[in-house]
C-alpha cells in the first residue's frame, strides 16, 4: 500500500485494513501511522513531507524495493498481518478484561 500522508491521523483505517490482509504499507512517519507500522518490520515509515524531493526519493525507493523483493515482501506481509491481529476486538477486549481483573485482585 502506498500511502503518503500530510496529516497526523489518530487512527488510519486504510493502513489497518491493508495490514490485516498482509499488504505492506509504505507511508509517512506521522501520527498514529508511526504507532501502527513498525519501520522495516511491518512496513516502511518515511520521514518528511510528501512532495519534498528527499521524501519522494525515499518513498519510491521503498516501493520499488517491495516490488523487486518478493521474499522480503511476503515476510513483512506476514509480520504486518500478525501485528494487525492485536487490534481485533476480541484481543483488545481480553486485554482490557485482564487488566480489570488484575486491578480488582489488588
Amino acid at each position: 500500500m502506498l500511502y503518503p500522508n500530510l496529516i497526523n491521523e489518530l487512527f488510519c483505517m486504510s493502513v489497518a485494513e491493508c495490514c490485516g490482509v498482509g499488504t505492506v504499507p509504505v507511508t509517512s512517519a506521522r501520527g498514529a501511522l508511526s504507532e501502527r507500522v513498525e519501520n522495516n518490520q511491518t512496513g516502511f515509515l518515511i520521514s518528511g513531507k510528501p512532495g519534498n524531493i528527499a521524501y519522494n526519493r525515499k518513498f519510491v525507493e521503498k516501493a520499488v524495493f517491495l516490488l523487486r523483493n518478493k521474499k522480503e515482501r511476503e515476510s513483512m506481509g506476514k509480520k504486518c498481518c500478525n501485528s494487525a491481529m492485536a487490534y481485533q476486538k476480541n484481543a483488545v477486549a481480553s486485554e482490557i478484561e485482564q487488566k480489570i481483573i488484575n486491578i480488582l485482585r489488588r
